[in-house]
């Protein structure tokens, strides 16, 4: 009996819960929004070669204005610039041996 009569009574003053729920839904929003904004600038600083190669194709392609050199002219200038070292090439590699 007395349970029931303390649940009927009523205090008047301030509510702190309705308080806390529009509190509550605001900042969520809010919050939500700057989480979205900085998961699409995180994806952006992820995906920034995808992004800039799709964005910008020209950018990619280099026009090539002389084919290249072969090894054997390599070689032959190294010669020609450093005659008295002796060079051996082995595998594509140019090997270097002081005398």
């Amino acid at each position: 009996m007395r349970l029931t009569l303390i649940s009927s009574i009523r205090r008047p003053g301030f509510r702190v819960r309705p308080l806390l729920g529009f509190w509550h839904r605001w900042f969520g929003l809010f919050a939500a929004l700057w989480l979205a904004l900085m998961a699409i600038t995180g994806s952006a600083v992820v995906y920034y070669e995808e992004l800039d190669s799709w964005l910008n194709p020209d950018l990619r392609q280099v026009e090539v204005i002389n084919p290249a050199l072969p090894p054997e002219t390599w070689l032959g200038a190294a010669k020609a610039e450093y005659p008295e070292r002796h060079s051996a090439v082995s595998g594509g590699r140019l090997y270097s041996y002081p005398e």
